[in-house]
């Protein structure tokens, strides 16, 4: 019995080597002096001796079977290595029982019943076998209580039967006593060695039991600390088996923590090595269900020997948090769609696969026209949605092998993969241009009518050059947007030197102010009345080398695409209020302000400092705006401008009745002069519409009280007209053409100077 416990004390704590010695000895010493007690116990009717040689041998080979039993016990935990060791311990008693006998000395020769010895063989190897299953591998009391009780009768069953196999015959012979050991030699060896084994087992058993207290103590406190900790955790022996886990790694492997104890750890997962599980590390592996982990090992002393800490860290959330991040910066969170990134990472790879031999691809630059306007008047949740619903259209109207990109703003890129045709690309263009043409449902009753604007590039026929690609996919869109927008183009190499022509003008309107090319040229504003001068109209020229003088319409819209147009509206404002500070007269100066110009966030800085500067009133400053401008910029140019009203300066619109202006802008800010458009002044003679156009315009500025100007006054006939029509202010070829303010010298004397 005593042996057991020693055994379950020795799994329980963790004390193989101490608890493993003393349970063979109790096994096999124990076994062997109960059965020499036994013998000394009969109370036989002459003489008996012991051989001494053979009752120390019966001891050895109680000794050895035990320590082949305890050893084999510790292999495996299965059912049969169990009572294949259990059995081991048992035959090891069958021998040591006759051998033992056999060193007994008598007057007779000792015979044995075959039939008895088999059965004595039977019982002590098959309660020895079931004694080990019952004892297990848990260490629990009463598995070891029931364990030691099969072993007990299995020795005691063991002995009866062998004794009652054996029958003597006698034969007269003296038993010798000078080389045997007498019966109170033996009892008091026998005696001795039981003490012995008892104090020893007591003394572990005692020993055991405080550290047993220890290890509870221990273990207690560990798994407070796992069970505190983040990370999934169990805590192992120094043959890597778990002796405890943390609720973590319970609820990670789905399985109760008793389950898991006296588990091999490396059993959890698909990849770990030996050294990890020895001098500890990290490593990213994986459970053996598949769950993503990363594993850090640390061997640690505690009070009861070496253990090793496992912590297990479930990779699943950090995985997926990588796999979000990488998704957000390869795709553009409003629509969905890969981004500029992504793009050049496919480019490159369809490029790569033409150049080895592919069918080509096409490569699709579009833009949204319109878009601005619809994202500027209602707002940029409407931007939003027009954006993620035309990011819908493209996706519908392209194949799904095809790859469709957002760039920035209504910029968008398409990649016909594996057919880089003509006419599959045309079709597909065409597809994506009537998709993307059909109403927007902005939301609140609102709709936005968009088109758009696509250039096609082929690879290999036009490039397998990933930048020369795209350039080439821009100058067809450019041409695109040149001819009217709304439609595709494929690329041509014709289309190049327009390209180039367009690069090179934007070039030289870069250095157009800083290498003095610009003049300001100016043109007479009269009273219809009486003819009376009040002012003059700033004109741009641009002397472009080589090319001679530039009016503004062949190379403003260009500067205003290329930014260029920033330090050249400055030079004009600055220039034309300095020039008009110098006048004699007090007569106004009007400037035309681009709608980027008024973009910008010092607009009003800007006019203040030009107004300082120059020591120019800001009641003689005229600022002219287009149509179109409150449109496509409604809220920040409308506080500007009121802003730029508040120092004294005039606004006027320009253009008026040419273009798309709404009745509503002159209900949104309060103009302080309307221009008319001088293609509406051309018409009016011979065009009835004109006329009828004029005369409304006329009683509209009558009725918000804003002085007309007529633009484009050519005739005397036309000027009669306006003075018919009741209108205040002209400007044109009749008053004065466009000419350097040295040929306007006279008129700028001082006279009689009415205002209007």
């Amino acid at each position: 019995m005593t042996s057991m416990v020693l055994a379950g004390l020795g799994r329980s704590i963790g004390l193989p080597r101490l608890a493993f010695g003393l349970a063979v000895m109790v096994a096999g010493l124990g076994a062997w002096s109960a059965h020499f007690m036994a013998l000394l116990a009969y109370n036989f009717p002459y003489p008996l001796g012991f051989d001494l040689p053979v009752t120390m041998f019966s001891a050895s080979i109680g000794l050895v079977f035990a320590a082949i039993a305890f050893t084999l016990r510790t292999r495996s935990p299965r059912l049969l290595w169990q009572a294949a060791s259990g059995g081991v311990l048992g035959l090891g008693i069958v021998l040591m029982h006759y051998v033992g006998t056999s060193a007994l000395q008598l007057p007779g020769e000792l015979f044995y019943d075959p039939a008895l010895i088999a059965a004595s063989a039977l019982l002590g190897s098959g309660l020895g076998a079931l004694s080990f299953i019952a004892l297990g591998r848990s260490g629990r009391m009463p598995r070891i209580l029931a364990a030691a009780s099969i072993l007990s009768l299995g020795i005691i069953g063991l002995h009866i039967t062998g004794i009652a196999s054996a029958f003597m015959l006698p034969n007269g012979n003296p038993v010798r006593t000078d080389g045997a050991t007498s019966r109170l030699w033996l009892a008091a060896l026998m005696a001795s060695v039981m003490a012995a084994l008892l104090v020893s087992a007591l003394t572990t058993l005692l020993v055991g039991l405080r550290l047993k207290k220890q290890v509870m103590a221990e273990t207690t406190r560990l798994r407070s600390l796992s069970d505190a900790a983040f990370e999934a955790i169990a805590i192992c022996d120094s043959r890597g088996r778990i002796v405890d886990v943390n609720t973590m790694l319970s609820q990670l492997l789905a399985t109760a923590p008793e389950a898991l104890v006296g588990t091999p750890v490396k059993l959890l997962f698909r990849d770990t090595s030996q050294d990890l599980m020895v001098k500890g590390g990290r490593i990213v592996t994986a459970l053996a269900a598949g769950t993503p982990v990363e594993l850090l090992t640390r061997p640690v002393h505690t009070a009861v020997g070496p253990r090793l800490v496992v912590a297990v860290r479930d990779l699943r959330g950090r995985l997926e948090v990588e796999r979000r991040m990488l998704h957000l910066a390869r795709h553009d969170p409003l629509t969905g769609l890969p981004n500029r990134a992504f793009l050049n990472e496919r480019l490159t790879l369809e490029l790569a696969q033409a150049r080895a031999g592919g069918p080509g691809f096409a490569l699709m630059c579009l833009d949204l026209d319109r878009f601005k306007a619809v994202n500027d008047t209602h707002g940029h949740a409407a931007g939003d949605i027009v954006l993620r619903e035309a990011a819908r259209r493209l996706r519908a109207a392209t194949r799904q092998d095809d790859f469709v990109a957002r760039l920035g703003g209504d910029e968008f890129v398409v990649i016909r993969i594996n057919d880089g045709s003509a006419d599959s690309s045309a079709l597909m263009a065409a597809r994506i241009c009537e998709y993307l043409s059909e109403p927007y449902d902005l939301g609140n009753g609102a709709r936005g009518d968009i088109s758009a604007s696509i250039g096609i590039a082929r690879c290999p026929q036009d490039t397998d050059e990933a930048e020369e690609l795209q350039r080439c996919a821009d100058v067809a869109l450019y041409s695109v947007k040149r001819d009217g927008r709304n439609g595709t183009a494929f690329y041509s190499r014709s289309m190049d030197e327009v390209a180039r022509q367009r690069s090179a003008l934007e070039n030289d309107l870069r250095l157009a102010t800083p290498r003095g090319e610009l003049e300001l040229y100016w043109q007479p504003q009269r009273l219809v009345a009486d003819d009376t001068l009040i002012g003059f109209e700033a004109l741009l020229r641009w002397h472009r080398p080589g090319r001679g003088d530039m009016p503004p319409e062949d190379f403003v819209p260009t500067a205003e695409s290329s930014g260029a147009i920033l330090p050249i509206g400055a030079w004009v404002l600055r220039t034309a209020c300095t020039e008009a500070a110098k006048w004699p007269r007090p007569l106004r100066v009007s400037v035309n302000i681009s709608v980027v110009q008024l973009q910008q966030k010092d607009f009003v800085e800007q006019i203040q400092a030009v107004l300082k500067d120059a020591g120019l009133p800001a009641a003689r400053l005229e600022l002219e705006i287009r149509e179109g401008v409150l449109l496509s910029e409604q809220e920040d140019a409308i506080l500007a401008l009121k802003t730029v009203q508040g120092l004294g300066v005039r606004v006027a619109l320009d253009d008026f009745g040419s273009g798309h202006a709404a009745l509503g802008m002159l209900r949104s800010f309060s103009f302080d002069r309307l221009h008319i458009g001088r293609s509406v002044v051309k018409d009016m003679s011979r065009d009835a519409g004109s006329l009828a156009m004029m005369r409304a315009i006329m009683g509209l500025g009558r009725g918000l009280k804003m002085p007309v100007l007529a633009e484009g006054v050519e005739s005397p006939d036309q000027l009669k007209a306006l003075r018919l029509e009741g209108c205040e202010l002209y400007q044109g070829y009749l008053g004065g053409r466009p000419e350097p303010v040295a040929a306007y010298r006279r008129l700028l004397q001082p006279a009689h100077s009415p205002a209007c």
